[in-house]
């Protein structure tokens, strides 16, 4: 296990370079275009403000020392701060943020039966079991999306990968406990005899737990509209630092991962978009 985990971050590491490289490629190939064709990339500040339904998926079920997830749901919400290039129908994205998202798994009954001894000592077989369990989870992450699309009569898609970086993460199990006690005197069994510790589908819920540190990197799927329409005639003629606002659906899939259940984000997100004003103006009008 140790070996594979290593492994994985050895790969993460690396793709992430080659990633970067492409990126700082791609970019510089763009505005060597630009300047080719006697025309200029647009260059922007963005922010985002997304939320969505959040899921874990499980598609092996009876490993050994995982649960075996029967469903899962949650909510997740995300704000990021970035920077946007255009070049004519071309768009590329990249940028930080912080996501929060709170998430609960429901897990396989457990069951369990071993000897011990009650008040007075005297010695049962116990019958233990855990229903109606479920995990609770609080997530603060660490966020750096690269998206690379287009956009065409205020339509636009964006493709890419976002690298999360899980820096908290707390979790408790609730769910409902039964014991049962077989006596080897006793034909019946015991239970339902709360003064004697044996309960039936009692609530319980276990202490917070912080996990440790975790990274997944996600697929990502953006598509949406841009609601403005910055870039009239006066905007451009004047250099006018144009701000758009787009709305969009998104898609997240968990492809590397070091924890046990893969992530699945689907949601909603407004963008808005601030122009990086020109050093100079338009050769048409005074610089403003």
């Amino acid at each position: 296990m140790q070996h594979n985990r290593n492994h994985n971050h050895l790969w993460f590491q690396s793709n992430i370079v080659i990633i970067l490289l492409f990126v700082c490629t791609f970019v510089g190939a763009e505005m060597q275009a630009a300047k080719l064709y006697n025309s200029s990339p647009i260059h922007y500040f963005r922010t985002d403000l997304g939320v969505g339904y959040d899921c874990n998926l499980q598609y092996q079920k009876g490993q050994p020392g995982v649960e075996d997830l029967l469903s899962s749901k949650g909510v997740k919400t995300g704000l990021t701060l970035g920077y946007r290039l255009k070049y004519q129908h071309f768009i590329f994205d990249i940028g930080v943020g912080a996501d929060y998202g709170y998430k609960s798994d429901n897990v396989a009954d457990r069951f369990d039966a071993y000897e011990r001894k009650d008040s007075d000592g005297d010695t049962f077989l116990g019958e233990d079991a855990w229903r109606e369990r479920g995990f609770y989870y609080n997530n603060v992450a660490f966020t750096m999306p690269i998206l690379f699309g287009g956009e065409w009569n205020r339509f636009y898609f964006l493709l890419g990968a976002k690298l999360g970086l899980n820096l908290y993460t707390d979790v408790n199990e609730r769910g409902l406990y039964t014991l049962i006690g077989w006596y080897d005197y006793y034909l019946d069994p015991f239970e339902n005899m709360p003064n004697h510790g044996f309960v039936t589908d009692e609530p319980y819920q276990t202490p917070t737990l912080e996990l440790p540190t975790t990274y997944q990197v996600a697929a990502c799927l953006e598509f949406g509209y841009r609601l403005t329409g910055s870039q009239t005639v006066y905007a451009v003629m004047t250099r006018q630092p144009a701000v758009d606002v787009y709305l969009g659906a998104f898609v997240e899939y968990g492809v590397l991962h070091n924890t046990v259940f893969t992530p699945l984000t689907v949601g909603v997100k407004a963008t808005m978009t601030v122009e990086v004003k020109p050093k100079l103006g338009c050769v048409m009008c005074k610089e403003l």
